[in-house]
């Protein structure tokens, strides 16, 4: 239905609020009716078709929650959307539970009153066609399509993307209250108690919320939260809407749809990235360019849980492929799909009507951070700075796939994003997600293997790198690898073999280096030439699985035995 299309019905016993609601409406390409109060509305409303209905409460005759109260009580109702200046926190939590679309509050500007109207209906209209599209195409849920064994060896082409993506809804749901309550949370007409309503209209988001703010994260004192006023006081309102959302549509998922994803880690890697870029803003002081940062480190990992829903059968083909190769799977999905799972993840944000401007950071989240050069400010920073904390926040969970992409940021972007102290980053950022190991989405316990500690062998380690926040040494203990500090004028006395930083090195400082042969350098890509004649070297980006293998092959010489003894560590 096109926009000219939509009839609403304007109801306020104000002549200029209501002929300025109207006017602003009708900008929007809205057909408009008016009534001066609930009795007449009412009989309008009986007699005509209304898409959305906005309308004042203290009138005359009716007052507008009788008159919006009968409206919901409809099959087929229109949208309810109160425009009042009645601003009493019970009568709003009332209005919400009851099922009203929004509440707006007077004073008003009239051209957001317009848009905010125009968004409710285009969202409802898309959600009914998306709904009766998936009837007519598939009367069983996408997420159990089975794809064709022989097509899941091909790459898939943008028309079949898009063909799935159209039920994207389906795939992933989210629902209106989680929606309403990220809306809510970002906008500054709105207090606890609203928000609060509107997360009740949700039982199982009720649930999610609760229970996050009865972790130990959030609640220090260990006395049983039951209210969702003081849930949200104690979570903070905005990090409410975003755990909303990502929490939601966790909470949905089961691990019979992803069998080679773990979920466990999936949650514990969204909830990490989040701590880690608030703390980036706090200590860089980026405060001026914060928003959108948290919903897009929070929402990167959903959008390769989207394509793994979309496309079972080829993920089970990539993954066995990573295992057999090495290869990373960021590289098997630039091969099978003509986009990246944070484009599609922004996709699916964009259907939700998140402006783009919020989150297109996470739309350049999988590009290398030597590109990232040529984004124009502030979205270059703000991307660096989404990177960093996804980075940061795996490094602090501790527990990888083997075809995850290890790529660290050198110390040259952490100097320019104004971040000193990593180290220290990553120990916070652990020590807070050890307090929320109680919670998890839906109520599901700990997969077995997220609670497996690694094993470990000490190895001696020499940075060379020019960072004093040494990311790789940060890395190591994930693979039972305990780095234990050596200068490079010890290396040539060592019975043991040595793992040597030379990330971001300066290249002057190996003229003479001596008795480097037992060791491993940890190189840049590039520079590998420079590196190789001195001793064996990996190279970064590279998958963790390879990382994992070299190493353990170099220090332990027997990488089969060790890998058993490390499972814990992948």
């Amino acid at each position: 239905m096109a926009s000219d299309q939509y009839r609403v019905l304007v109801v306020d016993d104000e002549p200029a609020i209501r002929q300025l609601s109207a006017n602003a409406l009708r900008n929007q390409g809205f057909e408009c009716d008016m009534a001066n109060d609930g009795e007449q509305a009412a009989q309008m409303a009986a007699s005509s078709r209304y898409d959305v209905v906005v309308t004042d409460l203290k009138m005359p005759n009716r007052n507008g929650h009788a008159f919006a109260t009968d409206i919901l009580r409809q099959p087929n109702r229109p949208l309810v959307v109160v425009h009042t200046g009645v601003m009493e926190p019970k009568l709003a939590n009332d209005l919400l539970l009851r099922g009203v679309d929004d509440l707006i509050f007077k004073p008003t500007d009239f051209r957001v009153l317009a848009t905010k109207v125009k968004s409710l209906v285009e969202r409802a209209v898309r959600s009914n066609d998306e709904k009766a599209n998936s009837a007519r195409q598939s009367p069983e849920p996408l997420q159990h399509v089975v794809v064709d064994e022989e097509a899941a060896d091909r790459p898939v082409s943008l028309s079949q993307l898009n063909y799935k993506l159209a039920e994207i809804s389906t795939v992933l749901p989210v629902s209106n209250a989680a929606l309403d309550v990220y809306e809510m949370t970002h906008g500054d007409n709105w207090e606890i108690p609203q928000i609060a309503a509107a997360i009740q209209r949700d039982a199982s988001l009720t649930t999610e919320v609760l229970r996050l703010a009865n972790s130990s994260f959030y609640n220090a004192s260990g006395r049983r939260i039951i209210c969702l006023e003081e849930a949200l006081l104690r979570i903070g309102q905005q990090r409410v809407g975003e755990l909303a959302l990502s929490a939601n549509v966790l909470a949905a998922l089961t691990p019979d749809l992803l069998p080679w994803m773990d979920l466990e880690l999936t949650w514990k890697r969204s909830i990490a990235a989040g701590i880690a870029i608030e703390s980036l803003i706090e200590r860089g002081g980026h405060e001026a360019i914060e928003e959108g940062l948290l919903l897009s480190a929070i929402m990167h990992p959903l959008g390769r849980v989207v394509l793994g829903i979309l496309f079972p059968n080829h993920y089970g083909t990539m993954t066995e492929q990573c295992k057999r190769t090495g290869e990373p799977l960021r590289e098997q999905e630039r091969q099978m799909f003509p986009t990246n799972h944070p484009e599609i993840m922004a996709h699916l944000l964009a259907s939700w009507r998140i402006s783009s401007d919020v989150f297109a950071p996470l739309k350049y989240s999988m590009d290398d951070f030597s590109v990232l050069g040529r984004l124009s400010e502030p979205l270059r920073t703000k991307t660096e700075l989404v990177k960093v904390a996804i980075v940061l926040g795996r490094l602090a969970v501790g527990r990888w796939e083997t075809w995850d992409l290890v790529e660290l940021p050198s110390p040259r972007l952490l100097k320019r994003l104004r971040v000193a102290n990593v180290g220290r980053i990553i120990e916070q950022c652990r020590s807070d997600l050890s307090k929320l190991a109680s919670f998890h989405p839906g109520g599901r316990e700990p997969h077995p293997r997220s609670a497996e500690p690694a094993a470990e062998r000490t190895v001696p380690f020499c940075n060379l790198s020019e960072n004093g926040d040494d990311l790789l040494a940060e890395l190591l203990p994930s693979m039972g690898l305990k780095p234990k500090q050596c200068s490079t004028g010890k290396l040539q006395h060592l019975d043991d073999v040595a793992i040597i930083n030379c990330l971001s090195a300066a290249i002057g400082r190996f003229a003479s280096p001596g008795g480097w042969n037992r060791s491993v350098i940890i190189a840049d890509q590039e520079n590998r030439e420079i590196f190789e004649p001195f001793a064996e070297t990996a190279t970064l980006p590279d998958s963790y699985g390879h990382l994992r293998d070299l190493l353990l092959n170099a220090v332990t010489g027997h990488p089969d035995s060790r890998r058993r003894e490390l499972a814990g560590a992948s």
